[in-house]
């Protein structure tokens, strides 16, 4: 099985608020979550060698011609914003099942969701 990790999801692992490790299974990640994740503003040196460092041991998505119509089609029929449209459409192509915490994102049919258990 695959598995496609959210943002939030990386961003919840990194803050150590995950209850469970991560299944022994392929793990992707969409591009859009990289730059989500190295561009933001107050990202500490600290934070920044965390995230190069798990993003090593993880399959990068790139933008292709088909999760881009994906993502139009996800974006127009969902009202999602173009992350989490891109996000999404890299999981079902990838048919890998979403690691996310995100209720929007847990509403919509065609995706297989897995939500984290995280600590208090």
């Amino acid at each position: 099985m695959r598995w496609l990790l959210d943002t939030n999801a990386i961003i919840y692992i990194q803050k150590g608020l995950v209850k469970e490790p991560l299944p022994n299974a392929e793990i992707f990640i969409s591009v859009i979550s990289k730059i989500e994740l190295l561009s933001y503003p107050n990202l500490t040196s600290i934070e920044k060698n965390f995230l190069n460092d798990f993003l090593s041991n993880i399959h990068i998505i790139p933008l292709s011609p088909e999760i881009e119509t994906l993502t139009i089609d996800m974006r127009i029929k969902h009202k999602l914003k173009i992350p989490d449209a891109i996000i999404c459409a890299s999981a079902i192509l990838s048919e890998s099942v979403l690691i996310t915490n995100d209720l929007q994102l847990a509403q919509i049919p065609e995706l297989k969701i897995k939500s984290l258990t995280l600590s208090p």
